[in-house]
């Protein structure tokens, strides 16, 4: 082989490894470019990683939060509906204790009155009569109590009504009267109780209610 031709393809060959030598440098910069987008992707992974559990533990405790929250004020409700309706029992206790002892006071206040005597008009109340006892309401817009307004027996002031004034003079009759006027008026608080199920009373309710006890209080036969 000449010498000529064994320089040319040594050159030939140099020509090759100084190109080798130049893509092996490209291929070197692009794995290190590689290794650094790696290493930056792989810190962000795991910050995404650190965040994404700390939105899975926020979100737990704001779901936490939420039912604790429906509960309290469940729980406010209850306690709030409780206070309502154990004032509406002290109320509707009070006022029947009031109109039932107003209508004992004017049941023995006037047992002693002669048997033809005639009674004023009475606005509401207790009223005895021959067939028995009566409770007479006075027209008002209370109808959510359960009373309603009612007719005054037929016999009110007849001699009927006499007659069975005089009956109740005895201390027997008294109690067994006394008796099923307290019957009545329980049998009324029941009444009332189960129509407006337990919903509060109103201040103009309750007014109304007050002002037929001072109308039965000051009330007086002739």
């Amino acid at each position: 082989m000449p010498v000529e031709q064994l320089e040319e393809e040594n050159k030939t060959l140099r020509t090759k490894v100084r190109v080798l030598e130049e893509e092996l440098k490209h291929r070197n910069a692009e794995c290190v470019r590689l290794r650094d987008e790696l290493q930056l992707l792989s810190g962000v992974m795991r910050e995404n990683d650190s965040q994404r559990q700390l939105i899975d533990t926020l979100r737990e405790e704001l779901e936490f939060s939420r039912k604790s929250h429906a509960e309290a004020v469940e729980a406010l409700n209850v306690g709030e509906k409780q206070r309502r309706n154990e004032e509406h029992r002290q109320r509707m206790a009070r006022v029947q204790l009031q109109l039932s002892t107003s209508g004992m006071d004017v049941k023995t206040g006037t047992s002693s009155q002669a048997g033809g005597a005639v009674l004023p008009v009475v606005t509401g109340g207790v009223v005895p009569t021959s067939s028995g006892v009566e409770i007479i309401c006075k027209s008002s817009n209370i109808s959510s109590l359960g009373f309603a307004p009612v007719q005054r027996p037929p016999d009110f002031a007849g001699s009927a009504y006499g007659q069975f004034y005089r009956g109740v003079a005895n201390s027997a009759d008294l109690v067994e009267e006394e008796d099923e006027v307290s019957r009545l008026m329980a049998m009324a608080k029941d009444g009332a109780m189960l129509d407006i199920k337990h919903a509060e009373v109103t201040d103009g309710e309750e007014n109304e209610l007050l002002e037929r006890y001072k109308a039965l209080k000051l009330w007086k036969p002739n």
